[in-house]
């Protein structure tokens, strides 16, 4: 048996070595093929996975943004009504009115039946600043009737543009900081997950690590308090731009002019085209990093002592990219379309009501429907716009 077995494999010895080879040469491929795909399928699986841990993180971040985006409109809006006091105007006229019917038994105001009470103003003016009929009495002589019905002009629509103008740039500059900071947390963390997983360290020590933590805190925080600047100071230079124009295009309009609702807010939109602000002074990116204009809030850390930002690396490279963004024609056109978008938005609700776009109103009745309607009323619209979408995502996905 044994010898019949010698015999058949010297017989077919060469056969035999062949077909084992390309056997064994099967089996290697076949496994070295299984090996390939069932990694792949671990590669497109991780990848899947961190796509949806993006998309989790960046719709969160949208979110975010706009639920801060709606804390600041208070705080926003109230400088601004106190700097432009459609109030106190309108308490004004309030006197010149009264005086005249104590003096003359009647009335002849100059809005006839579009006549400006202080209530009509103010009722949906809540934290605005409004000033008392006695608080204005003082000064109701100083101006005559016309002046002041000019002054209402220009200082309702002023106020008007300016608040919507505002919002549209906070809107841009919490959407851009924000991702900006998820974007770099996101990283930080899957940095992180990846020494762990690949044993690679990547700090030296828990002492290296926890004064890098604090310099990101303390830099972001400072990079957080450049929106204060826009709320505290830089506003003002957006109201000044606005009340310039508003004054070169409806100075020569008489507040008994009659116009159509279309015809009025094609005026407001011709100003609000004219309208330029360089982001740069508004944003307060020229200010020094420990300038008091920023928020005293961002100098302070949990214990209440006081942080030093002098030679903060983390907080001058997140100022510089932020200053980018709002150099680039993106972030400038985003803005812009926000703030036509919104007094476009505005027209369209005063022109749900019947006939609005035939009948025609005294310029002074516009004025009371275009100082009750707030420009916050329909924020939720704004998060839905495509160049605002964009550009958040531009910004996220800067890896």
């Amino acid at each position: 048996m044994i010898g019949y077995l010698r015999s058949f494999f010297n017989r077919n010895k060469k056969k035999i070595i062949v077909t084992t080879t390309i056997a064994s040469l099967v089996y290697i491929g076949t496994r070295y093929i299984q090996d390939k795909i069932n990694e792949f399928q671990e590669r497109v699986e991780e990848e899947n996975f961190a796509k949806e841990q993006i998309k989790r993180r960046f719709q969160q971040t949208q979110k975010d943004c706009y639920l801060t985006f709606l804390s600041l409109i208070p705080v926003l809006n109230e400088p601004i009504f106190q700097d432009l006091p459609v109030e106190k105007i309108t308490n004004e006229l309030q006197l010149k009115r009264l005086e005249r019917q104590l003096g003359n038994g009647g009335d002849n105001n100059v809005g006839g039946s579009s006549t400006i009470n202080s209530d009509d103003l103010s009722s949906s003016q809540s934290g605005s600043g409004i000033k008392s009929v006695n608080n204005s009495n003082s000064n109701s002589n100083s101006k005559s009737k016309t002046q002041l019905w000019s002054d209402l002009k220009i200082v309702s629509i002023a106020r008007f543009l300016s608040a919507i103008y505002a919002q549209s740039m906070l809107l841009v500059l919490i959407h851009i900081q924000l991702n900006i900071l998820s974007r770099k947390a996101y990283l930080a963390t899957a940095i992180d997950l990846a020494s762990k997983t690949q044993g690679i360290p990547i700090r030296s020590s828990l002492e290296d690590e926890e004064e890098l933590n604090f310099k990101d805190l303390e830099a972001e925080k400072k990079f957080l308090s450049l929106t204060y600047y826009l709320i505290s100071d830089g506003y003002k230079k957006i109201v000044k731009e606005c009340q310039i124009k508003v004054e070169l295009i409806f100075k020569d309009i008489n507040v008994r002019q009659e116009l159509t609702i279309i015809d009025f807010f094609e005026l407001i939109k011709k100003t609000a085209v004219s309208i330029k602000v360089d982001p740069n002074e508004v944003l307060g990116f020229a200010i020094d990093g420990n300038s008091e204009k920023l928020s005293p809030l961002s100098s302070l850390d949990i214990n209440n002592n006081a942080l030093n930002f002098n030679g903060n690396d983390k907080f001058e490279i997140l100022k510089n990219e932020l200053i980018n963004y709002f150099n680039s024609s993106e972030t400038l056109i985003t803005i812009d379309h926000l703030f036509i978008g919104n007094i476009e938005r505005i027209k369209n609700s005063l022109l749900s009501d019947n006939d609005a776009t035939t009948n025609k109103k005294k310029l002074a009745a516009l004025l009371v429907q275009l100082t009750k309607m707030t420009p916050n009323d329909d924020t939720q619209q704004l998060q839905a716009i495509d160049e605002l979408n964009d550009l958040s995502a531009s910004v996220y996905s800067n890896f």
